[in-house]
């Protein structure tokens, strides 16, 4: 939907077929012949961009009281008197300025109609005989009579009504006119008609009988066909470029994945000295802790707190690194899940349902790592409420973690793709699938609404008490 502003309408967005993108890029690097700002075309009342405005309007009023001024006109004798409120009074006070040459206030031309009974403005017929006036009388003039400012003579009436439109392409009698957003640009044909010929098109006017392949502005765009010698020569020259750049790729993200996991390697290995002299001087804090102003315990609590999964997180980096080479997740005793979960989501604010509770062997670290990382997940990307549901089987510990998105079930295999993640190194859901996969556990995803399923084993195998 056209938006009208002033007598210019302004579109919302500006809508291309892909070959004529082409060409609007490429005319953009060029320099037009001429330059008409849409700021100023916006000036206009819809009367002074008419086309129809510059011929006769005898059709608007009465034939006694046109031929009573035109012998007014060419007498300057014997007025016709009219009403202030017909609408030729304007008129007849301006045929008695003309006659007794009485001079013409700006405020008379503002006010009332623009336009002159016989086409045209009042302000341009008024400038002919007053030319020191033309500037300030322009703005009420037709735009047709102002040919040195808007290049209109290269428009007919049909291409005029088209800028009135905001048409994007109006091609006129010179001057192909491309709308950009502050102003239409006009290149004359010797600029545009090479850069259309590269592109394989034609421009003709929307009148003329001409089959068009599609049609933009007052333009009827014609697509040339192209010789099949061309066409298979591109086609064997763009199977060349895309088996090249498949290949590429490949190695290109081989070498991606490889540095990524070098640099979570260098990292793990980097931290672990600091980390364990943070962890000293948190222990000698905490030996004094007694002796610290109140005022600095909350944020000790929460230095010991992040010392603690610096440490954490230095380990499971080196776990996950160890997950390419083979190595088993111990298990431990875990005498309550329901504990285990609930401390662990304690800070989150979810809906939890636990079924019957027991003793289960898994990996805690791990286990935990992955039920935050599915929660943090939901909270972070997912829709609305997060419902975390977990029950036991007699060889599986199940965790549903479900949010009220749409997911489909068929992006898992994209989502679990190492260095996936927007945060991070990048760990995320692959190492889930990793840890799943190496404890001969399950990730799986349904809905919707979205839900992440957990499966972990919690059996006695390869486990340890602690």
């Amino acid at each position: 939907m056209a938006i009208v502003v002033g007598g210019l309408s302004s579109l919302p967005a500006i809508a291309f077929n892909g070959t004529t993108q082409q060409l609007y890029g490429a005319l953009d690097s060029y320099v037009p012949s001429h330059q008409v700002a849409i700021d100023a075309l916006q000036q206009f009342e819809h009367v002074q961009l008419n086309p129809k405005k510059m011929h006769p309007q005898t059709h608007l009023y009465g034939l006694e009281e046109l031929q009573a001024l035109y012998r007014y006109y060419q007498r300057c004798a014997q007025p016709p008197n009219l009403l202030k409120e017909n609408p030729l009074a304007k008129t007849e006070s301006f045929i008695t300025a003309v006659c007794m040459q009485q001079e013409l206030s700006l405020s008379w031309f503002v006010s009332g109609i623009l336009i002159h009974p016989g086409g045209g403005s009042f302000a341009y017929r008024y400038a002919t005989d007053h030319p020191e006036q033309f500037n300030t009388l322009k703005p009420y003039m037709h735009i047709r009579e102002l040919d040195n400012d808007y290049y209109t003579k290269d428009l007919d009436d049909d291409q005029l009504l088209a800028l009135i439109r905001s048409a994007q392409w109006i091609l006129g009698k010179q001057f192909l006119w491309v709308k950009f957003p502050n102003e239409y640009r006009l290149y004359h044909r010797q600029q545009w008609q090479p850069l259309a010929d590269s592109f394989n098109l034609e421009l003709h006017s929307i009148n003329q009988e001409k089959k068009c392949s599609f049609i933009e502005g007052n333009i009827c765009w014609v697509e040339k066909p192209i010789s099949e010698v061309w066409i298979y020569t591109a086609l064997g020259i763009f199977s060349i470029f895309s088996i090249g750049y498949i290949f590429l790729l490949a190695i290109t993200r081989h070498k991606y994945f490889k540095e990524q996991q070098f640099i979570v390697q260098m990292l793990a290995h980097e931290l672990r000295t600091p980390i364990t002299r943070l962890a000293g001087t948190v222990e000698i804090f905490r030996a004094q802790f007694d002796e610290l102003p109140e005022s600095l315990h909350q944020g000790f609590s929460r230095l010991c707190k992040d010392a603690l999964h610096l440490r954490h997180l230095a380990e499971a980096s080196k776990q996950y690194l160890q997950l390419d080479y083979g190595a088993n997740l111990q298990r431990q005793y875990c005498e309550s899940w329901h504990e285990l979960i609930e401390g662990t989501l304690s800070e989150y604010d979810i809906e939890l349902e636990l079924d019957d509770d027991k003793s289960v062997f898994i990996n805690i670290y791990w286990f935990t790592l992955c039920l935050k990382n599915l929660v943090l997940n939901a909270l972070n990307y997912g829709k609305g409420k997060v419902l975390v549901k977990s029950y036991c089987t007699e060889k599986h510990l199940i965790i549903r973690v479900q949010d009220q998105g749409n997911l489909d079930p068929g992006k898992l295999s994209q989502l679990i793709k190492p260095f996936n993640s927007q945060h991070g190194v990048g760990l995320g859901l692959h190492l889930v699938s990793q840890v799943m996969k190496k404890t001969g556990g399950r990730l799986f995803l349904q809905g919707p609404p979205t839900t992440f399923v957990l499966e972990v084993p919690i059996n006695a195998s390869n486990s340890t008490h602690s």
